[in-house]
């Protein structure tokens, strides 16, 4: 579920007995608040969320009907899996959090 996308890969990395740093990822040809082909500029991470109004639009069309259900499904079981998790798994999401962060400063040095 991309909206948990950070959750997602802690539950991950304990699913396979991985450590936090075999989770952190780096963004490629990420180009947040550049010039778009139509003069807007691109999106950031923290603009790209699902608003409600855009959730409640896309329920409404009926060809999307079984993503709708889909979706609705990986969701309702990500937040169960999530709730199930110890007190330190919402640290360790702001732990990979500060290391994606990290990652990304030290290597735009080098492009």
């Amino acid at each position: 579920v991309q909206e948990y996308f950070y959750e997602s890969l802690v539950l991950l990395k304990e699913y396979l007995g991985w450590e936090l740093r075999d989770v952190v990822f780096m963004t490629l040809k990420h180009h947040c608040g550049q010039p778009r082909f139509d003069g807007k500029n691109t999106a950031c991470a923290d603009d790209r969320g699902v608003t409600p109004e855009m959730m409640s639009k896309l329920q409404d069309i009926p060809e999307l009907k079984l993503e709708n259900l889909l979706y609705s499904e990986a969701l309702a079981r990500h937040k169960q899996l999530v709730a199930q998790q110890p007190p330190s798994f919402l640290e360790e999401v702001q732990q990979l959090k500060s290391m994606v962060k990290y990652m990304d400063i030290e290597c735009k040095q080098y492009t």
